[in-house]
């Protein structure tokens, strides 16, 4: 998995989630939480879904949400499109973040956007464009992503 901000820096810039809310607001202390979007660039997989990554305002990881691409299937079965990732850690509010997501983020705007962003992915892949990035490139990158942010 690799975030899209590294990939494609103009388009998260104005397209990632983020919103603020004030004290008491849907179970959630008064923050900024950011909705960062990570895709498998793995060539053999066609997973079709998206790890989304919460964080706050001082850039401390809140919660991982899985998100399903497909309707049918599994889904349609009545299977949960949206959920905490159980092989992420979870923080304290990631249960309510989830339900904000569902409730408030997760819109037909969003599904196009985030079924884009992974189609935009998917190119890289297939052109071979993997840059491989390491952890130390990773963090300053979102360093430098988060400080265009607060």
């Amino acid at each position: 998995m690799e975030p899209f901000f590294l990939h494609f820096p103009e388009i998260s810039e104005k397209e990632t989630r983020a919103v603020v809310l004030s004290a008491g607001q849907h179970g959630l202390p008064p923050d900024q939480y950011i909705f960062l979007e990570y895709y498998c660039m793995n060539p053999e997989c066609d997973c079709r879904s998206v790890l989304l990554e919460v964080i706050n305002s001082k850039g401390e990881h809140l919660a991982s949400i899985s998100h399903s691409l497909e309707k049918t299937g599994f889904w349609a079965a009545g299977g949960k499109q949206s959920f905490l990732d159980r092989h992420n850690k979870q923080g304290h509010y990631a249960k309510a973040l989830l339900k904000f997501f569902i409730v408030h983020l997760m819109n037909a705007d969003y599904a196009r956007d985030i079924e884009r962003h992974l189609l935009l992915m998917r190119k890289k892949i297939k052109k071979g464009c993997l840059p491989g990035f390491n952890i130390i490139g990773i963090k300053n990158a979102l360093a430098a992503f988060f400080r265009r942010w607060c």
